[in-house]
């Protein structure tokens, strides 16, 4: 902003020349303390540029203040649902652990069930197995048995036939 600044140069060519410098060097220097003020105060605010500025800038901050205000607001919002949100999420988590932990002890009571299951099996299995050794040892016997009984009707035959054969041999030698 362009701003006019009084500058006499007649009253300050008058003073340098009372100093005794002449009139052509004091023309000249108070021509160039003019052109020197003209452009220097160009970008110097006045008052009322401050006080726009001042407005500006208070308008500035009170946009700024509603905006943060709403921005609060928002935020208190969002916390508001997440806190919410959490709470269900936090609600079904323990409805799943809950679920999780009736299916563990369902679990473990079939396993339980299908162990004593299996343990009778294996009991039946042992019980059948100590059966089949009792018939084994039964059959073991009964082939000990019929061995001796074998052995004794070839010991009785064979004795027989010596006998009929040593019969035989005495009548015809004599």
């Amino acid at each position: 902003m362009a701003h006019a600044i009084t500058f006499n140069t007649l009253a300050f060519v008058k003073k340098l020349e009372a100093s005794g410098i002449q009139v052509k060097q004091a023309e000249a220097v108070a021509e160039g303390v003019a052109d020197a003020l003209d452009n220097t105060f160009d970008d110097v605010a006045t008052s009322s540029d401050v006080l726009l500025v001042k407005n500006e800038m208070d308008i500035f901050r009170s946009e700024m203040d509603k905006n943060f205000v709403a921005t609060k607001s928002e935020i208190d919002v969002l916390r508001s649902e997440m806190g919410k949100n959490f709470a269900v999420t936090k609600f079904e988590m323990d409805a799943l652990r809950g679920e999780i932990d009736k299916n563990f002890i369902a679990t473990q009571s079939e396993m339980k069930v299908l162990r004593h299951d299996m343990d009778k099996g294996f009991a039946q299995v042992d019980a059948k197995f100590a059966h089949v050794d009792v018939k084994f040892a039964q059959v073991d016997a009964k082939l000990a048995r019929v061995k001796i009984d074998l052995i004794m009707w070839v010991v009785g035959l064979l004795s027989g036939q010596t006998a009929l054969l040593l019969t035989f041999i005495t009548r015809f030698i004599h």
